[in-house]
């Protein structure tokens, strides 16, 4: 029928954890997704699409003069794995430049993805980033801190250049 989404691979039919990031030359246009695998992949990505085009509160709508310039790339999350740190300088230490993280304190959490090690590429501005994206304070006593790491895939359009810079 006309209208219908084309069809997909069984793969899309697996839960994944995705982020969708959109740009408009290096520009972030939008970036939204979810780092818990609930809804199948197809889905989450037309969802999350939608959301980073329409809906991400730190940038603009998308438009319609906006979408030939566009660029859309899919990272898909790898389960989240817990981060032994019982304080800054462990948590510090255990970053790695090819993995993305999340961090918790209670309702507030942040996520970055391993493409902004491009722009942060020093361990402890990465790590500053991190806790400013969840606004939690530098000082936030360990206890209450959840670390995680995640690796991704990352699916994008031919041509697609990542940018040096978040």
């Amino acid at each position: 029928p006309v209208g219908a989404p084309p069809a997909l691979g069984p793969e899309f039919d697996e839960p994944a954890a995705l982020f969708v990031t959109i740009r408009l030359g290096e520009r972030l246009v939008g970036c939204i997704g979810t780092t818990e695998a609930v809804r199948p992949l197809g889905e989450a990505i037309r969802r999350f699409a939608a959301l980073a085009a329409f809906d991400d509160p730190r940038t603009p709508r998308l438009t319609a003069e906006m979408l030939p310039n566009v660029r859309f790339e899919i990272s898909i999350l790898s389960p989240l794995e817990r981060v032994d740190a019982a304080s800054t300088g462990d948590a510090i230490a255990s970053l790695r430049p090819d993995e993305g993280y999340a961090i918790e304190q209670g309702p507030k959490r942040g996520v970055l993805l391993p493409q902004v090690w491009g722009a942060l590429p020093e361990p402890g501005r990465f790590w500053a980033a991190l806790l400013d994206k969840a606004q939690i304070a530098g000082d936030a006593p360990w206890p209450t801190l959840t670390l995680s790491r995640f690796a991704v895939t990352h699916m994008h359009e031919p041509g697609y250049r990542a940018p040096e810079a978040e």
